[in-house]
């Protein structure tokens, strides 16, 4: 629904090859969340972007720099309890490495956007991004609160794009490792101008 918060607000009149373009979805309830009257499975057909679900998307393409890592990780002989969860930790953070530096690399990705605002899960794309010597972008999708204690506006990008200098000036204190901040505007197509302007003329 290109009225809510699209993630491609930058696709139309950009003269972007389509065919250079790789949507993927990460759930089934992710991939039709957004749907209108047209899906967004539709939509990209139409234009000739190629779209990946990832729960279908098959990693057997080699073993990755990280998979090698996880192999060591798993052969150390573990003493006690805390041993035992920081290598299973460890091995699960290649696993999600090796995953999706094997997405990045199979699908020949070097730039990344992403609007995921909480989690850990962009940090690990972001390090297998780096990996294959990439670059990510993000933007700001909810106005930056400065929240302390909730892991939520933590941007691992290399690029970040702004409605204003506030929101920047959000930005850079709390993600001060972001190197690329640029102003650029509200980006969305979103109802909620008029409304705005509605209740300041009343």
């Amino acid at each position: 629904d290109s009225n809510k918060k699209s993630d491609i607000f930058w696709f139309e009149n950009s003269g972007i090859d389509p065919g250079s373009l790789i949507i993927y979805y990460e759930n089934p309830r992710v991939m039709i969340s957004r749907d209108d009257k047209q899906t967004a499975q539709e939509y990209f057909t139409k234009r000739g972007v190629k779209q990946v679900k990832l729960w279908q998307w098959n990693t057997s393409n080699g073993k990755t720099i990280f998979d090698k890592l996880k192999d060591s990780l798993e052969s150390l002989q573990r003493l006690n309890n805390i041993d035992k969860w920081m290598c299973s930790t460890a091995v699960q953070l290649c696993k999600r490495l090796s995953f999706w530096r094997a997405f990045f690399n199979h699908n020949n990705i070097r730039i990344h956007l992403d609007s995921t605002e909480n989690g850990l899960e962009t940090i690990i794309k972001q390090m297998a991004l780096f990996s294959v010597d990439g670059l990510s972008i993000g933007k700001v999708k909810s106005y930056p609160i400065n929240s302390k204690g909730l892991f939520l506006g933590y941007y691992p990008n290399d690029i970040f794009f702004t409605w204003g200098e506030d929101s920047a000036n959000r930005i850079e204190k709390t993600n001060p490792h972001i190197e690329n901040i640029l102003i650029s505007g509200f980006p969305y197509k979103s109802s909620s101008r008029n409304k705005i302007g509605k209740s300041i003329n009343t």
